[in-house]
């Protein structure tokens, strides 16, 4: 089948997609499993907050013929800004040793959930990992990083604009009206 039929949702400015399909429809051999949403709505991380996000570097993927291994890694950082469409993880002391430390491997987490702990100590999606190395020179960078940083920065889409129908929308995520962790 096609990407399009199973298409709900897509918004090009916040680099999101939305696709529908089980598990079971998947027509070869994977150990998928699906994150279930525990809050809706989805509320939005603040500034100074510790998230992790879950993906799959590039450069860790391996393969052999048509055989292919992606080995998975947690990247811990914390959120050091937070903006009406974004959140922020800038190498400002806080995240320098993971940003040194995975500035080889980044190039490929697009589209990775990140995660922090509510409350209740459970997960809770905050956000959907979209770039990475933005230079100094940036039109709209914000903030310096560490002089010595090959990596300045970090950048995730909330996960607010997701509705619970599988919808994007700007309009139902207005800061003011959803809840912080």
């Amino acid at each position: 089948k096609s990407p399009k039929n199973h298409l709900v949702s897509i918004d090009r400015d916040l680099d999101l997609v939305v696709l529908e399909f089980e598990p079971e429809e998947i027509k070869f051999s994977h150990k998928k499993s699906w994150f279930q949403i525990s809050e809706w709505p989805i509320p939005r991380i603040e500034k100074g907050k510790r998230i992790v996000t879950l993906g799959f570097p590039g450069a860790w993927r391996r393969t052999a013929g048509v055989e292919c291994v992606f080995r998975r890694v947690a990247i811990p950082l914390t959120v050091t800004d937070v903006s009406k469409y974004g959140i922020a993880a800038f190498s400002d002391g806080n995240n320098d040793q993971v940003l040194n430390d995975m500035k080889d491997s980044l190039g490929g987490i697009s589209g990775s959930p990140a995660y922090c702990l509510n409350e209740k100590r459970e997960l809770c999606l905050v956000g959907f990992a979209k770039s990475g190395v933005e230079t100094t020179d940036a039109p709209n960078r914000k903030y310096q990083s560490s002089p010595d940083s090959p990596l300045p920065a970090v950048f995730f889409t909330h996960a607010s604009f997701l509705q619970q129908d599988g919808s994007l929308s700007l309009a139902n995520s207005n800061p003011e009206n959803l809840p912080n962790i």
